[in-house]
């Protein structure tokens, strides 16, 4: 498992779970695990930004607006704050919001016309095998596009 460079298991967006996030009132040593469990310094750069700007952009367009990725975002960017600069910890209504975001949908909830699997991840494996490929890490797409977009 990777992790972040404050020494932290990364965690994807997709495989978060209700269980990874501290609770609403967490202490700043509670909170640490979490807010480490992306890269935010990463991020910004894939976006050409500052992680602090782009947290601050988040949370002006709301909180209800946000993807998961940008609240995730803005509970780094406020944790290091904290770290940084004595600010206030990550406030109680970031981990509720992701929280709202992790539990919002479930898949159970969306009547579909064809049986779906409940994990529809595809699993390159045997892809890999039979014709000895080394898959990018699907980050790295991501990184590609942006660049192409922003550019």
């Amino acid at each position: 498992m990777s992790e972040s460079p404050s020494g932290y298991p990364l965690i994807a967006d997709e495989d978060l779970r209700l269980a990874d996030l501290p609770a609403p009132d967490a202490a700043y040593q509670d909170q640490l695990p979490f807010c480490g469990s992306i890269d935010g310094y990463a991020i910004a750069e894939a976006m050409h930004g500052d992680c602090i700007e782009l947290a601050d952009a988040a949370e002006r367009k709301g909180l209800d607006e946000c993807s998961l990725a940008e609240l995730r975002l803005i509970a780094f960017a406020r944790q290091r704050q904290e770290k940084w600069y004595d600010q206030e910890p990550a406030p109680g209504w970031i981990f509720r919001s992701i929280s709202d975001a992790i539990e919002a949908i479930p898949s159970s909830a969306c009547p579909l016309p064809a049986p779906r699997p409940t994990n529809s991840r595809l699993d390159t494996r045997k892809l890999r095998e039979t014709f000895d490929l080394h898959l990018p890490a699907w980050q790295q797409g991501v990184h590609f596009l942006l660049d192409q977009i922003l550019s």
